[in-house]
């Protein structure tokens, strides 16, 4: 007989009306409105007996905080954001992309799964962990931060500058993983345990208008995420002793080849390099793995492909981050996992694109990315048309985060 689940009936639908209510508030990127979200959630928090508060940086732009002390004041961050993407088409969507409605025992909004669908999670565990009053060792501490699809400089890298709590995280539970992925009928969630980074320099053409290759050969480089994904996923003859070859990338493709969808394997697993042009300029954009000299690999690029004659100018840089696999924080996240879906294996990755998770790996702080999103939820998902959360996820995400969380903090 399977042991009750932690998360009623009611405390479910609790949950799925805060998130309606959440994404009924249009904090979209740019529009400095995250404060009124935030102020939304210290209602709530105020009626559950949370010790919270909001900050405010600049007008429009507050985040949200809640904390509950263990015996030590070390804590475990639970982190997520409030603002979203833009609506691009919103004549595409089942439900308008605010409304927040609740259908199909679903909850559909902008929002839902990038990134309140998390906030809520987070919500809902900080109110089990003080209703259940469980003896903490750890201390636990919310931040639900405006800012970060603009970047963060007024959310979490504002937060971690400037309030005292965070001179005390040891570790990070984020966004950015929770995607199932198939494998040749095998079962995989990723967590994302570092981001790539990018350099993007800019030359003034000369005269003769220099040809442009269409791409750029770069030796592969695989950090220890990515080696730890191929060893999951592929056989050991391939992972091992063909790894540095073309035929990992070709094994890879044959084996996503009856998966419902499948990866962009130049995105996660290797460098990308591209040119453009325009009536004035040419940019050159690395997008780089872990472990990489930036401006190395950029000069050697430019030599290579003969465009030294350029003069390059640095515009920007963003450094790659990643988190080590040996933490006790990314082995309960299998643990849990596991307990909950015997079927599945966790899988590390590099993402491409960028969350706040990069100001904690900049500071030594391990930060993993993983809300679940089982039993199907495509890599692309967040950004797209009719974004929506399931009640069966959203009672599953609950499920296995408290159980990692106390796991931790216990």
């Amino acid at each position: 007989m399977e042991n009750p689940s932690i998360v009623t009936n009611n405390l479910l639908q609790q949950a799925a009306h805060f998130l309606s209510e959440l994404i009924q508030i249009p904090t979209v990127a740019g529009t400095a409105t995250e404060s009124q979200a935030a102020s939304y959630l210290l209602s709530i928090a105020n009626k559950i007996g949370l010790n919270s508060r909001v900050v405010e940086p600049q007008p429009g732009k507050g985040s949200f905080i809640a904390h509950i002390p263990g015996k030590s004041e070390e804590c475990l961050l639970l982190l997520s954001h409030l603002d979203v993407a833009p609506v691009d088409h919103p004549h595409n969507w089942k439900y308008p992309p605010f409304s927040g409605t609740i259908a199909d025992e679903t909850i559909w909004g902008r929002g839902a799964i990038d990134c309140k669908g998390l906030v809520v999670v987070w919500l809902v565990i900080l109110n089990l962990l003080n209703n259940l009053k469980i003896p903490l060792q750890r201390s636990v501490l919310m931040i639900a931060a405006a800012d970060e699809e603009s970047g963060g400089n007024l959310g979490t890298k504002w937060l971690i500058e400037n309030i005292p709590e965070c001179q005390k995280i040891q570790c990070v539970l984020n966004e950015g993983g929770g995607y199932p992925l198939v494998f040749r009928h095998r079962n995989f969630i990723t967590c994302q345990t570092g981001e790539k980074g990018q350099i993007l320099l800019q030359a003034n053409d000369s005269p003769t208008k220099t040809p442009l290759p269409s791409s750029a050969k770069i030796e592969d480089l695989y950090p220890p995420s990515t080696r730890r994904m191929f060893e999951e996923i592929l056989p050991k003859l391939v992972s091992k002793r063909l790894l540095p070859s073309g035929i990992t990338k070709l094994y890879l493709k044959y084996l996503q080849k009856d998966a419902p969808y499948h990866l962009d394997l130049d995105q996660l697993l290797y460098h990308t390099v591209n040119f453009e042009r325009d009536n004035q300029s040419t940019n050159l954009r690395i997008c780089t793995m872990p472990g990489t000299n930036s401006e190395e690999l950029a000069t050697a690029i430019i030599y290579d492909n003969s465009l030294d004659k350029l003069e390059w100018t640095e515009i920007s840089k963003v450094d790659a981050t990643e988190s080590p696999l040996n933490n006790q924080l990314y082995n309960y996240i299998q643990i849990s996992l596991s307990k909950f879906f015997s079927n599945h294996k966790i899988i590390p990755h590099i993402t491409p694109g960028y969350s706040d998770s990069r100001f904690f790996r900049q500071l030594g702080i391990p930060t993993y990315g993983f809300f679940p999103l089982l039993p199907d939820a495509p890599l692309t998902s967040q950004h797209g048309d009719n974004e929506s959360l399931p009640f069966v996820t959203l009672r599953k995400a609950i499920e296995i985060l408290f159980d990692i969380v106390t796991r931790f903090c216990l």
